[in-house]
This record gives C-alpha cells, structure tokens and sequence, in this order.
C-alpha cells in the first residue's frame, strides 16, 4: 500500500494573527533623554503605539499633520512653536487628534491658556506613568482630563477672563436645546459621561450625541473647550454649579 502525504493539514505556522494596532501616540520634547525614556515607558503598554517624536514645536506640527497620530502628548515650553501654539494650529485641522500636554509646570495662568487652545488633557511631569497611560486611553474615549487640584482656580481664571474681555460669541449658546444646556451645566460642574447619563436617565451614548452637538454649535473641539466657552460667556452659573 501506498502512502499518500495528506496535503488538506493547514500550515499552522502561517496562520498566525495580526498585531492589534494600538493607540497610535506622538511624543514631543525638547529633552530628547526624557523623550526616549517616555518612548520605552509608554511602549510597554499592550495598547498604545509610538508612532514617533519630535523635539520642537515647528517640527511637531509637521510630524502631526505627516503621522495623523490618535495623540500627541506635547510639552508645554519648546523651541519655535510651544505646546499652546501647536495646539491652536492643529485642533481647527485635526479635530480627531488629541492633544495632551504634559509639562513640568502647574502654572494657572498656562492651563486656562491651555484649555482655550483645545487640549483634551494637562498633566504634570510627576505623574506617574499609570496615569499618564490612563490619560491617553481616556482622551481617546472622548473624555478631558485636567488635574483636580486645578480645577477650581481654572474655572475662577476662565470666569475672570469673560469678565475683562466679552466677546459677542456668547449667542450661540441661544442655538443649544434644552437638554444640550443641562449636559453643558453638567461637565462644568465636573461630571463624567456615566455620570451625566445617570443623573439625566439617559444612555451614554445620548450623552455622547448631546456633547458632540454641543461642540457643533458653539464652534469648539473638545470638552474642555466647551466649558471654557460656557463660563466665558457666562451660559452657565460658575458659583452656582461648582461645589
């Protein structure tokens, strides 16, 4: 009898899944030790991927709009363009980037600047790598993130600002609904989407539809944005709805 070689066996050694691509990240500092050390910190998370990095604000922006990167964590003061300056360029063309800055600085003054630039997160340099890794895990979900320590002085310094400088801007507040206004009122009191759905009996992903119409209408592209427009131009009650 003859053998005959079956040839249906599949070769196993081929059949071996692709790499999930992970949340595509950009480093941007002027030290290139610290970027380096947060390249390989940041690389032993299974989700996030280093797409690249870049030591200037100027050559920031052109990795951004060359990469296209989920998100770009910037330091706050470099050469050229800063953090702040980078921000404002990108956001108008690249909604979907997000941008987190991560600075060695807990300046006030900085973060309110920095949070009517865009950004979707502030960090600090002392964080500790577990949170940073959350931040950018969380800006990806569509969340803001801002050290809680800060929040109250951020908002102080935004309701300041839309005392000294009004800006005839305020109008399109009158485009929100009813309910766009109470989600508005509810990030600006620091509430997350689950907590936002919780307290209005509605889904998440309304509150996520509600939060995106918000961002529609009063011409901004992030959350922190928004309630920066909301206390600028007086839409919500600072005193009334931070505790």
């Amino acid at each position: 009898m003859v053998l005959v070689p079956d040839t249906t066996i599949p070769n196993f050694a081929a059949w071996r899944p692709s790499r999930t691509v992970g949340i595509r990240v950009l480093i941007v500092d002027n030290q290139q030790l610290f970027t380096e050390a947060l390249r390989t910190l940041l690389e032993l998370e299974d989700d996030i991927e280093i797409v690249g990095e870049a030591y200037d604000g100027t050559a920031a922006l052109d990795r951004i709009r060359a990469l296209r990167p989920d998100v770009a964590v910037l330091d706050l003061r470099m050469p050229g363009l800063n953090g702040i300056e980078v921000t404002e360029m990108v956001k108008p063309e690249f909604e979907d980037v997000r941008i987190v800055i991560l600075t060695a600085t807990d300046d006030n003054d900085l973060l309110t600047r920095a949070v009517e630039a865009g950004v979707d997160g502030y960090l600090t340099k002392d964080c500790a790598m577990e949170e940073l890794a959350d931040s950018i895990r969380r800006v990806v979900r569509g969340e803001t993130i801002i050290p809680a320590g800060q929040l109250k002085d951020l908002l102080r310094n935004l309701t300041d600002r839309r005392h000294e400088q009004p800006d005839p801007a305020a109008y399109l507040a009158s485009f929100l609904t009813r309910r766009e206004k109470e989600v508005l009122r509810l990030l600006v009191s620091g509430k997350s989407n689950d907590k936002i759905a919780e307290e209005l009996y509605i889904s998440q992903n309304t509150v996520r539809t509600h939060i995106q119409n918000i961002l529609s209408k009063l011409s901004v592209h992030s959350k922190l944005e928004a309630v920066a427009f909301a206390i600028r131009h007086g839409v919500v009650d600072v005193e009334r709805e931070v505790i």
